[in-house]
C-alpha cells in the first residue's frame, strides 16, 4: 500500500481501474443529462432542402436589376410543409413562409417587410441580388458526418439535433450506482431525536447531491459505528449493491484506523492511504473484486473537497464521459493567504470573471469541518507546500463544475 501521495497519483490509480458501466437504450425524451454510448452520425442533410429562412416573396433575383419599386406578378403560395408545385417564371413570384421549400425557377427570397401586396401584385421597394436569404441544404448538418463521439453529454441542443435525424431511442451509458456509508458513534440519521454529544449525518446529503450532479445514482447505506468488522460488512454490503462505495468518518481512533482495518476485514485490497493535500489528507482506497473502495474524512468540508477532487472524476469515468477531471484555470487572488504548509493548501474559493480575468474571492472560514464555508465555492485555489499567496497574485484553481479530458 501506497502512503502519503500525490493528488496525481492518487487520481491515477484510481481511474486506471475505472471502465464506464453497461450501456441501455432510451426513448429521446429520457435521455436528458445521459451520456451517448454509441457514436452518431447523421442520416439526413438539415435543412433537408433549399427554404425560406423568413416571410417574403420567393423571386428571380435577375427580376429585380434595376431601380425599385419594381412590381411582378404573385401567381402563388408556399405555407410551410405545403411547397408550391410550380415554377417561378420571368416577372412572376410567389408568397412564402418561413420554412417553405424553395419553389423551382426562384433563385432569392424578398423579406415581406420590404413589399406591398395589392391585386394580385407586388411591388417590391428593396432589391435582392440571387442567393439572398436563402437556407441551403445541408449547410446546417450534412448527411454522414460524425455529430456525436460517445462520452457526449445530452443536453438540450443534443436532443434537438438528435430529434433532427428522426432518432426516437438511442444507446446511453447507465447512471453509476455509488453506495455511501456513514461512520461515526456519534452520528444519527436526519428525523430521529439526538442524544448528548450526538450530530446529524450531513455527509451522505452532500455527497449524494454531488454524485448526482455528476451523473451517479447514490445508493445510502445504514449507519456504522467506529469498529472495523460493522464497517467491514457495510462495505460489502456496498459492494453488493453498488459499482463503487465512498465512506466518511470512522476516524475516532487515529486517522483512518478504523476504515483501513474494515477494509482488510471487507477483504478488499488497500491501494492508497493520504494524500498530500489540506484538508483532505486522510483519503483511503482500496481495492475488491475490481470494484473501488473510497474513504474520506468524515469532517464535512474536507469530505467535500476530498470528493470533488477523486470522487467525482470516478463516478464521471464510470458514467461515461470522457471530461472527468476537474478544469484547472489561472486566476487572481482577492485576498492573501499567510499560512504556510508541508503540502498542497486547498483554499475554498468563488471564482468570478473581472475586468483583468478571473478573480478568486475567498470565504472568511477555511477549516475542514465547516461546512458553511462551501456554500458558493466553486473552486479550489491550489497553493504549494511550502508557499504563501499574496492578494493579486496569479494563482491555479480547480473548477469544481467545469471539465476537462486531462488533469
Amino acid at each position: 500500500m501506497l502512503e502519503f501521495i500525490t493528488l496525481e497519483l492518487a487520481q491515477k490509480l484510481i481511474l486506471e481501474r475505472i471502465a464506464p458501466v453497461k450501456s441501455e437504450e432510451l426513448l429521446l425524451e429520457q435521455t436528458l443529462g445521459r451520456v451517448l454510448a454509441q457514436e452518431v452520425r447523421a442520416s439526413l442533410d438539415i435543412p433537408p432542402f433549399d427554404r425560406s429562412p423568413l416571410d417574403g416573396y420567393a423571386v428571380r433575383g435577375e427580376d429585380l436589376i434595376g431601380d425599385c419599386p419594381i412590381t411582378l406578378q404573385v401567381i402563388g403560395e408556399a405555407p410551410a410543409g405545403s411547397p408550391f408545385i410550380g415554377e417561378v417564371k420571368q416577372g412572376t413570384s410567389i408568397k412564402i413562409l418561413t420554412g417553405s421549400p424553395l419553389p423551382k425557377g426562384a433563385n432569392a427570397v424578398v423579406r415581406q417587410e420590404d413589399t406591398e401586396e395589392k391585386f394580385g401584385q407586388v411591388k417590391i421597394h428593396q432589391g435582392v441580388k440571387p442567393g439572398s436569404n436563402i437556407s441551403r441544404q445541408g449547410e446546417d448538418i450534412s448527411a454522414g458526418e460524425v455529430l456525436f463521439k460517445p462520452g457526449t453529454e445530452i443536453t438540450p441542443a443534443v436532443l434537438g439535433i438528435l430529434a433532427s435525424q428522426g432518432i426516437a431511442k438511442i444507446p446511453v451509458y447507465t447512471k453509476p450506482r455509488i453506495a455511501v456509508a456513514s461512520s461515526g458513534d456519534e452520528l444519527r440519521n436526519v428525523g430521529s431525536e439526538l442524544g448528548p454529544g450526538q450530530i446529524y449525518n450531513s455527509n451522505y446529503y452532500t455527497l449524494s447531491g454531488m454524485i448526482r450532479e455528476w451523473g451517479g445514482e447514490p445508493v445510502g447505506l445504514c449507519l456504522s459505528q467506529d469498529k472495523a468488522e460493522e464497517l467491514g460488512k457495510v462495505i460489502n454490503s456496498g459492494l453488493d449493491q453498488a459499482d463503487l462505495v465512498v465512506t466518511t468518518g470512522g476516524a475516532s481512533v487515529g486517522e483512518y484506523d478504523v476504515t483501513l482495518r474494515a477494509l482488510v476485514r471487507a477483504g478488499a485490497k488497500p491501494l492508497f492511504w493520504r494524500v498530500a493535500l489540506k484538508p483532505g489528507t486522510p483519503v483511503l482506497c482500496g481495492e475488491k473484486q475490481g470494484k473501488l473502495i473510497l474513504g474520506l474524512s468524515g469532517n464535512p468540508a474536507a469530505a467535500m473537497i476530498s470528493a470533488a477532487l477523486l470522487l467525482g472524476p470516478a463516478v464521471r469515468k464510470l458514467a461515461g464521459f470522457t471530461q472527468y477531471f476537474p478544469k484547472k484555470a489561472l486566476t487572481l487572488s482577492n485576498a492573501s493567504f499567510n499560512r504556510t504548509s508541508g503540502v498542497t493548501r486547498l483554499i475554498r474559493a468563488t471564482v468570478k470573471a473581472d475586468n483583468a480575468g478571473l478573480l478568486a474571492v475567498f470565504p472568511d472560514q477555511q477549516q475542514p469541518g465547516v461546512l458553511k464555508s462551501m456554500l458558493g465555492t466553486n473552486a479550489l485555489v491550489s497553493v504549494p507546500a511550502g508557499s504563501t499567496l499574496e492578494t493579486g497574485e496569479r494563482c491555479t484553481a480547480y473548477l469544481l463544475k467545469e471539465w476537462e479530458e486531462e488533469a
